[in-house]
């Protein structure tokens, strides 16, 4: 059993143990691990001390000490910097669901099936499939897709390379051996297309993220291992955010929207992926600050879904289909749509206003 506690600073600083939390670092010892996160309001930067009471922390004598809600602060922080409003979330999600429907042919029972997560393809249950998952997230970075997926005959045929996605097989054939893998895999599949061998290119990218991911997963004993773990950073609103960064930080290009892409599609609902499409509709509807970074989107989506009493994975697919217009089960394509949005929301909420 692993038991985490996290903490955060906006940037980088001191961090306090309370009594009890002491206590039980130092009862658990190597069973005990400390996710430390700098840098929150900027760019984040994950930390991950095990057994952190080798660290030697000072006792510091107080008083009294008080205590504020997550809910209080985020509150007076949005007031502070003018954010939006639960009734200015209320009336950009009702619009958003209304311009959908009146595109032809979008009806409610359609809709609905999208805003759902669907429980027809259950979760992984091996760390393969979680692995193979990780690979799917990862290869949507840019023109992955149609560079990797495609170029081999689909994402599945990595497993002739990646021992049926078994993370410790592929961890103790590549190591961190990139060109080995890319090796393999021109040598077994042939790829369609040009391979780049370059750092930034994206074979090898994909490449250092299968291997960073094998890595990664190969330290948990099972599934449910895995789930655990990602259950206690889930059950906890104010640990939550961490998780991504820590994947991020794991696991070599994959970024923090993606991590949540990955963690989102293995059905954890409170978990949105800020892509290109939400990052426009939300900054250029002044749903978050114009620069906002993907951590600033993510906390919007997770706003206006508690404002309106949705999850994160609801709203992210409702503008998610606004802006790419892609029903995919449907084999549906309505067309990219965040244009019409833009002007439908602001002539709508110019009326509500005057």
């Amino acid at each position: 059993m692993r038991f985490i506690e996290v903490k955060g600073r906006a940037g980088v600083g001191e961090v306090a143990l309370s009594s009890n939390e002491y206590k039980t670092a130092e009862r658990l010892k190597n069973d005990y691990w400390l996710y430390v996160v700098f840098n929150c309001a900027t760019k984040p930067e994950v930390h991950v001390i095990q057994d952190p009471i080798r660290v030697g922390w000072e006792p510091v004598q107080r008083v009294e000490h008080y205590h504020a809600s997550a809910a209080r602060l985020l509150s007076a922080s949005l007031e502070d910097l003018s954010m939006p409003s639960i009734d200015y979330d209320h009336q950009v999600y009702h619009l958003a669901q209304e311009f959908l429907l009146s595109v032809e042919p979008i009806t409610p029972e359609l809709l609905d099936k999208y805003l759902s997560f669907s429980t027809t393809h259950p979760r992984p249950d091996s760390l393969n499939g979680i692995y193979f998952h990780i690979l799917e997230s990862s290869q949507n970075a840019g023109m992955g897709p149609t560079v990797i997926g495609k170029a081999v005959g689909g994402l599945e045929r990595l497993a002739k390379v990646l021992h049926d996605f078994d993370p410790e097989a592929v961890q103790r054939q590549y190591g961190d051996d990139t060109d080995r893998l890319l090796d393999t895999v021109e040598k077994k599949l042939r790829p369609a297309g040009k391979i780049r061998r370059t750092p930034r290119s994206l074979w090898p990218r994909f490449c250092r993220a299968c291997l960073s991911a094998a890595r990664f997963l190969s330290q948990f004993r099972s599934a449910t291992d895995f789930y655990q773990w990602v259950d206690f950073f889930d059950n906890d609103s104010r640990a939550r955010p961490a998780l991504p960064m820590l994947l991020a930080q794991e696991i070599e290009g994959i970024g923090f929207a993606l991590a949540c892409d990955f963690l989102k599609e293995l059905g954890y609902v409170n978990f949105a992926k800020p892509d290109v499409h939400l990052r426009r509709l939300f900054t250029t509807l002044d749903l978050c600050p114009p620069k906002a970074s993907d951590y600033q989107v993510f906390n919007a989506i997770v706003r206006m879904a508690e404002n309106v009493n949705a999850t994160p994975y609801h709203v992210d697919k409702l503008f998610w289909l606004i802006g790419s217009g892609n029903f995919y089960d449907d084999d549906l394509k309505i067309g990219r749509q965040s244009d019409r949005f833009i002007k439908y929301a602001r002539k709508h909420l110019r009326s509500a206003s005057g």
